[in-house]
């Protein structure tokens, strides 16, 4: 395993202060918009919360009760509310707890009635309601739906998405028992799983949820959504420029026919961004990738040239998408497709051919700064010239779901920052005490040559003292001729004078780490905190659940102090 991530699940697991409140369980894992609901969340020195924070417009929550395992919130969300998954924690004069998630959904909610266990024993669910329940180890739940012959719902199991270590599987059953189809992960859904199913007859029907390996744990919540609402499985495209209003189209899955948006990109080049909830609850896969250049659609006119990102995607089985790269000799062009970190289901395989077909560079899986099924490689200096550069998916296929973005230019000096919250007690929040030093542990990984990097941290009150560390020195990683990757490490060092008034103790801070290129610009790019929502289990069969943010909040504890 990663030892970055190692480190990530061993601060997770690790003991906090004696009196820093942290959540285990939140349930239900969600609310109706134009409803009120009541939140129970369960832990460990919760009875000196007094507040909830919830990320987020439309929705806010007040403690009614408390004590040290578990705090009550009432919760109401306007009939506005953004709909989508947001993050909660509960603060008191003790800090600020770890994060959780919930949904904000238009379904109602039914939660499980144990014990479950048996087809005999389900709960009730009507269609355009969620079920809401916990898979505990080797748990099985069972719902029971009406649903009337030809009629055709969504199941959508929500459980990962909300940061539950299990690997779900959906089974649906006769009235009796009879199994009828099951399903797993999906792709696009972060592994979760989402299908469209006609029931073959009127009558009752049997949905049983639970995990791959009867795993699963007191805090493995899911929301089990069954409804008639469409839900698109592609998106396209898939990114744009920065500060871009981009037309984006969702299609597939159950959309009898295309769906659009607009959506303003923020001027943040290399972010990725959530897409925002379309227009008549069209459930969408993906995210979308904010890009440095300039932008064009497949199939081309013209030769591809430095700088651009191609937008395309692969809309039958065994097609192969094709563009011809003009490569000036002597300069190396590196060449890069991004798909399945927006949700596309395409298994990237890049090639670069000569004029006469010859197969001069291949690569499957990535390594460097994209790692995963995406695809890179360069184009070495000496081989200039007109090339072929061909995109295909690794097992042949295509449709509405293999969109991608193809990038080709210069080598380009590029890095990224991986923050750890190394001494923070109370989770991913960053609690400060006068007199004593914060450490934050920062991974960098580069690609190419910069200058010096140097890194800061933005959003801290003036007063809380953390110099800017300069980072020279770079080592080669693994194979050192990939894009010329290095790495390093820094430590950031944050500390609070002995008397700092309370005010302000609180916000978001961020990590922020640039450097002088050859050419005189300046590159900068904001760390990434991995945040360990579950921690996957010791035998290494169900992966953690990690959620990537690029601020964290921040506390600076004096004395008992609220703010």
């Amino acid at each position: 395993m990663n030892p970055l991530l190692i480190s990530t699940i061993l601060l997770f697991l690790a003991a906090p202060g004696e009196s820093v409140p942290v959540v285990s369980s939140l349930m239900p894992p969600g609310i109706k918009v134009n409803s009120r609901e009541t939140w129970v969340l369960r832990g460990k020195n919760l009875d000196r919360v007094d507040r909830v924070e919830i990320e987020g417009s439309g929705i806010h929550g007040k403690v009614v009760s408390q004590n040290k395992c578990e705090v009550r919130v009432e919760v109401e969300a306007e009939a506005g509310a953004r709909l989508g998954y947001r993050e909660v924690r509960v603060s008191g004069p003790d800090g600020m707890s770890n994060l959780k998630l919930a949904r904000v959904d238009r379904l109602s909610q039914t939660l499980e009635v144990e014990p479950n266990d048996s087809p005999r024993e389900a709960t009730p669910l009507a269609e355009g309601a969620a079920g809401v329940g916990v898979l505990d180890d080797r748990d099985l739940d069972h719902f029971r739906v009406i649903g009337k012959r030809g009629e055709r719902v969504a199941i959508d199991l929500e459980a990962r998405r909300l940061g539950a270590s299990v690997e779900p599987v959906v089974t649906i059953l006769t009235a009796t028992g009879q199994p009828l189809t099951q399903r797993r992960e999906t792709p696009g859904v972060e592994g979760d799983c989402r299908f469209a199913f006609a029931f073959p007859a009127d009558g009752a029907y049997l949905i049983q949820v639970r995990d791959n390996l009867h795993g699963g744990s007191s805090g493995a919540a899911y929301r089990l959504r069954v409804t008639a609402e469409p839900y698109a499985t592609g998106l396209f495209p898939l990114g744009g420029p920065p500060g871009d209003e981009l037309v984006v189209a969702a299609s597939g899955g159950t959309l009898p026919a295309s769906r659009r948006q607009v959506v303003r990109l923020p001027d943040n080049p290399k972010a990725i961004i959530e897409v925002p909830p379309f227009e008549d609850d069209v459930l969408a896969p993906g995210k979308l990738e904010v890009g440095d250049g300039r932008e064009q659609f497949e199939p081309l006119a013209q030769p591809m040239t430095a700088g651009v990102t191609v937008n395309g995607r692969l809309d039958r089985p065994g097609e192969v998408d094709q563009f011809l790269l003009i490569v000036p000799r002597g300069e190396p062009m590196t060449l890069r497709v991004i798909a399945s970190p927006l949700g596309s289901w395409l298994d990237a395989v890049l090639t670069v051919r000569d004029a006469r077909g010859t197969v001069l560079a291949e690569n499957d899986d990535a390594a460097g700064l994209d790692p995963g099924t995406d695809s890179r490689l360069t184009v070495p200096p000496s081989s200039g010239g007109a090339f072929r550069v061909e995109v295909a998916d690794r097992f042949a296929r295509g449709g509405p779901e293999f969109a991608y973005r193809l990038t080709a230019g210069p080598t380009a000096p590029d890095f990224r920052v991986t923050v750890t919250t190394t001494e923070t007690e109370g989770g991913d929040v960053v609690l400060l005490r006068p007199g004593r030093a914060t450490r934050l542990s920062v991974r960098l990984s580069r690609v190419g040559r910069t200058g010096p990097l140097t890194l800061r941290i933005e959003g801290l009150p003036a007063a809380v003292l953390c110099p800017a560390v300069v980072v020279r020195k770079f080592s080669a990683t693994g194979a050192a001729k990939v894009s010329e990757l290095t790495s390093a490490t820094a430590i950031l060092s944050l500390t609070v004078p002995d008397g700092m008034a309370p005010a302000p103790g609180r916000g978001r801070l961020r990590v922020v780490a640039s450097a002088a290129l050859e050419d005189g610009r300046m590159l900068s790019r904001e760390g990434r905190f991995p945040v360990v929502l579950g921690p996957g289990n010791s035998a290494g069969t169900t992966r953690p659940v990690v959620r990537q943010v690029t601020s964290v909040p921040f506390w600076v504890y004096i004395g008992g102090n609220r703010d």
